[in-house]
């Protein structure tokens, strides 16, 4: 499974973010511009699956040695890219190029890394622990460990080194021996950090806490659990003062920036609570009814104790704001106008006591804005029940009672069609797959992840072999995913099964086209014949005069006159009967 891999500099100032298509996207958050684009090589066999910002001297990195003369030692802000196929690229964001490529051939796959000043690179394959040399560009030293690992994390002096999949160890990076292990997860873990060279946190994919642990104890529990109330998101950005004093920052799934404080002086037993939840809304004033819409937030970065930097948005138009975290109020709302002219406020919810927070509500199309804890009924800025039905329903016309105030948004479809991918809702797909419009076609399909790419080909599939309808609607979508989605699906080998499915019915109907058409032209003809034909005899019998011409009589008008002559004789006879009758005693 692909992941979008997302992280700030150290510095704030970019932003960087390599999806499931492969290309590497550097942000200027200062600007909110795209400053650098690329695509590497090593995508085209297998795609990133980790990245992470270091600060190194590029003397270490360059083997020209006028380049390194030229260089006189400067740092440069590099990024290290791992692949599935075990090659580490570090690209210079000043060259705007990969500079240096490391491989070794022992060793198959990069599922993780890890960076420190004093320790250098660290990399896990499943099995084994690497240690790299950027200077002679090789393996320093490697160990194997006896689990399958995932995750790494090396102490900031570069001494201790922490490994996990769901079980952690903790190892001696000199003498490679493992020194503990620690438990406490129940699910696979998704971040591993050190706080400092006696403290790191760790969190799991489905854990919905984040864990503390300190190495110089000897109890192997946590000694806090902060509680995300939804699963984690992206990386956990840590602030450490006074070496106890700690801030942390971290996004959930729906879209909340959550922020923690804590003292690290001692084992907690209850759960920690957020102090403050960050969340984005964009508010439209141009409509008339000044409708609001959540911005998810996808990463948070701590400048400060009190400043945090907040990228959010929707791929690629990503967009970065810089919140202020006041816990003197309940209630903070910071507004600014981002570069796209549409007020947007940053709500941040103060969370004091022991008070439950509500839940958060994830809808098809969009992410449910809280701006606190409990709301009022009538409340301003308060989503209607109404909005919520409308925001549920992909296609607006299919809502009834709900008026069609917005056009079909791409995102909610992309959403929509993996949840019917993932529960083959035959109801859910035709929704979404018998949409003809081009142009929504192009979105939907450059938003699906990676692991979605499968079961649509394998859908669309099944789509070409049923009526004409279906057949014309799925090669729409298919073209679409092949020009989009090319280099992955060239690299996962399963797909050859249904592609060549494919290739072959359109052979077999190519193969029935000639024939077809000369059929058809057949009939063409001789239909055309017909009706010609037809048409010349009615022509023909309309043009002949006929040479005898026979009209009989009506019946009526020969004894017309023979019956009133009966009439007449019987009036006349009734008339003489009465005056014979009067004449008789006379005679």
């Amino acid at each position: 499974m692909v992941k979008d891999l997302l992280s700030f500099s150290d510095c704030g100032q970019y932003f960087v973010h390599c999806g499931s298509d492969g290309k590497l996207r550097v942000w200027d958050t200062f600007s909110g511009n795209l400053k650098q684009e690329y695509t590497p090589n090593l995508h085209l066999n297998t795609p990133c699956t980790c990245l992470t910002w270091v600060s190194i001297s590029e003397n270490s990195i360059y083997q020209n040695q006028k380049r390194k003369r030229k260089l006189k030692g400067n740092s440069a802000k590099i990024i290290v890219l791992g692949s599935k196929e075990g090659t580490l690229a570090l690209y210079s964001l000043s060259e705007g190029d990969i500079i240096l490529t490391l491989r070794d051939s022992n060793f198959s796959s990069v599922l993780d890394l890890s960076w420190s000043k004093e320790g250098g690179i660290f990399t896990v394959d499943g099995s084994n622990v690497l240690h790299w040399d950027l200077e002679s560009k090789s393996v320093r030293s490697n160990w194997k460990c006896k689990e399958n690992v995932t995750q790494v994390a090396v102490s900031p002096s570069g001494d201790l080194c922490v490994t996990g999949n769901i079980n952690i160890s903790l190892w001696d990076v000199r003498t490679q021996k493992c020194l503990r292990k620690f438990m406490g997860h129940s699910s696979e873990l998704c971040n591993l950090t050190f706080i400092n060279e006696q403290h790191f946190l760790s969190c799991g994919v489905n854990d919905r806490h984040i864990s503390t642990w300190t190495i110089s104890s000897e109890d192997d529990s946590p000694t806090g659990r902060f509680s995300l109330g939804d699963n984690i998101q992206g990386e956990v950005s840590i602030l450490l003062e006074n070496n106890t004093a700690l801030h942390m920052v971290a996004v959930t799934r729906s879209g909340t920036l959550l922020y923690f404080t804590q003292q690290l002086n001692g084992k907690v037993i209850k759960s920690i609570k957020p102090i403050q939840k960050v969340e984005l809304v964009n508010i439209d004033n141009n409509s008339q009814a000044n409708s609001t819409k959540s911005l998810p937030v996808i990463c948070g970065q701590l400048k400060t104790s009190s400043v945090i930097s907040v990228a959010y948005g929707f791929y690629p138009n990503y967009g970065f704001q810089t919140v202020s975290v006041s816990l003197c109020r309940d209630n903070q709302t910071v507004c600014v106008l981002n570069p796209e002219a549409k007020f947007v406020k940053a709500v941040s919810t103060n969370c004091k006591g022991d008070k439950e927070e509500i839940g958060n509500v994830e809808y098809s199309n969009r992410i449910t804005s809280s701006a606190s804890a409990k709301r009022k009924l009538g409340k301003p800025g308060e989503v209607t029940m109404e909005e919520r039905l409308g925001n549920l329903c992909i296609d607006m016309k299919d809502a009834p009672g709900i008026a069609t105030t917005s056009i079909l948004n791409p995102h909610n479809l992309s959403h929509l069609l993996v949840q019917g991918l993932d529960s083959k809702d035959k109801s859910i797909l035709e929704s979404v797959l018998l949409k003809r419009d081009p142009k929504v076609i192009n979105e939907t399909v450059s938003r699906l992840p990676v692991q979605a790419l499968l079961p649509l080909v394998q859908e669309l599939n099944n789509m070409l072999h049923r009526k004409t309808l279906s057949t014309i609607v799925a090669t729409e979508w298919l073209k679409v995913v092949l020009r989009e989605h090319a280099s992955q699906l060239t690299a996962d080998p399963s797909v050859q099964t249904y592609l060549s499915s494919v290739q072959s019915l359109v052979e077999a109907r190519l193969c029935l086209l000639g024939p077809l058409g000369s059929l058809s032209g057949r009939l063409t003809h001789l239909l055309q014949q017909l009706d010609s034909d037809g048409q010349g005899w009615r022509n023909q019998a309309d043009a002949v005069e006929p040479i005898v011409l026979y009209q009989e009589k009506d019946s009526s008008d020969e004894g017309g006159s023979i019956g009133d002559g009966d009439y007449e004789s019987e009036d006349k006879w009734d008339e003489l009967t009465d005056e014979q009758l009067d004449s008789e005693p006379s005679s």
